[in-house]
């Protein structure tokens, strides 16, 4: 089966292709659609965003299409950066994101630097939608560590840990991860079908 992976996100492409790696799914990232016109992705909650996203793809290419919004909820900021995390600061870039996060937590004790990953699939086949999330808990840090994965991974040391999720290793975070929990209910429902 061929999915549409409403991304131009190499890392996102990459991470999800490795999931389901031992089976015939093949994703194709938008960059190999050619000309896309840009997606607005301007609903209030992650499942609104990746609705949004598999609905432009579906009709604009007539293919299945899967679409995801993720980010980080941090409770001290009251659940932000939320559904704004890869344009916290304005711009897209992951370094001035992380700048922004760290300079608002600056002094925030240990016990209350508390967030969470979460993750929402759009899945649409045939015209039918179909949605899954996933969740993982963690630490916010006061500084980056390590040098993998993408967005806030080098700040964000999931509960049970010691390493950030820049740290621990694609194989390690890819099963631990809001996305692999999403992805692993995107597998199932994809297995009996």
């Amino acid at each position: 089966m061929r999915l549409i992976l409403a991304t131009t996100n190499k890392g996102k492409v990459r991470e999800i292709g490795s999931i389901f790696a031992e089976t015939s799914i093949e994703f194709i990232g938008l960059d190999s659609l050619g000309e896309i016109p840009e997606i607005v992705e301007d609903g209030m909650t992650f499942r609104d965003n990746a609705l949004i996203k598999a609905k432009t793809i579906y009709e604009l290419s007539g293919e299945n299409a899967l679409a995801e919004d993720s980010g980080l909820c941090v409770d001290y900021l009251n659940g932000a950066p939320g559904v704004f995390s890869a344009r916290f600061a304005g711009t897209k870039s992951d370094s001035d994101n992380i700048d922004k996060l760290l300079t608002l937590m600056n002094g925030v004790p240990e016990d209350r630097r508390t967030a969470r990953f979460k993750s929402v699939f759009c899945l649409i086949i045939d015209g039918n939608e179909y949605f899954f999330d996933g969740w993982i808990k963690g630490q916010i840090i006061y500084e980056r560590r390590g040098s993998g994965g993408f967005g806030y991974d080098p700040v964000f040391v999931p509960d049970g840990y010691s390493q950030t999720f820049a740290e621990i290793g694609d194989d390690i975070k890819n099963s631990i991860s809001h996305r692999a929990m999403a992805i692993g209910k995107l597998k199932e429902f994809l297995y009996s079908k």
